[in-house]
């Protein structure tokens, strides 16, 4: 169980394209609802940290005109290059292997970032991340988006750090950090339930920086 849960982590190997395929398989629904909230505009420039196997990836090269991405698993970059191969081709994705706490882009790259279900593969480099992605994020709209899985599935699973505890440190870090607008909501996802920290760089117009708003949505997929 130790070495499935490393794999999870930071899959190498055979046993790292296993868990890829696993996180694949069930966790699809909630990268593609976090797309959905993040929902960047076809001008966007969106980067994902640990964008593990490429779901959420496949997904933002849709929406989106430019789309880079960091994991720390040479296997997920190659099993996520294969699966948006063709988006590699046509020059709308890169994909790179690094670390999050030292991103390879100049500042304000990106128009949006996204992150789903792996900040606490980096729990203790938290701050050096989020003070990274806010580097390279517009300064007029850039805004990111944390996703984590808080309920278990019918997998029996759930991501280490999601209680409500977790997810209001990550609020007050982001608040910390500078960033002036966080807002948290919930969503359904079947029979999960996925909170989104949402956060801008520049509070919006009319919105109150200083609160954050909280909701339920009952959308299931």
């Amino acid at each position: 169980m130790a070495w499935l849960r490393r794999q999870f982590m930071h899959p190498t190997g055979w046993g790292g394209r296993l868990a890829g395929w696993v996180m694949a398989r069930k966790n699809a629904a909630i990268n593609r609802k976090a797309v959905e909230v993040l929902n960047p505009g076809p001008g966007a420039r969106v980067l994902e940290i640990g964008f593990g196997p490429g779901v959420a990836i496949a997904e933002l090269v849709k929406r989106a005109a430019r789309v880079a991405g960091i994991d720390h698993s040479e296997t997920m970059v190659e099993a996520a290059a294969w699966r948006n191969r063709d988006a590699i081709r046509a020059g709308r994705l890169e994909l790179v292997h690094g670390s999050a706490d030292e991103l390879p882009w100049e500042a304000g790259a990106f128009t949006h970032a996204l992150m789903v279900n792996c900040l606490y593969a980096w729990s203790d480099q938290a701050a050096e991340i989020l003070k990274e992605i806010q580097r390279v994020l517009d300064d007029d709209d850039g805004r990111v988006l944390i996703g984590v899985r808080m309920t278990t599935g019918e997998d029996g699973m759930r991501s280490p750090g999601a209680g409500a505890e977790a997810i209001a440190g990550i609020e007050v870090g982001l608040r910390q950090i500078g960033y002036e607008e966080v807002e948290v909501t919930r969503h359904a996802v079947g029979s999960r339930e996925m909170s989104a920290i949402c956060a801008w760089r520049r509070a919006r117009a009319g919105a109150g920086g200083e609160k954050s708003h909280i909701e339920t949505t009952i959308e299931s997929r």
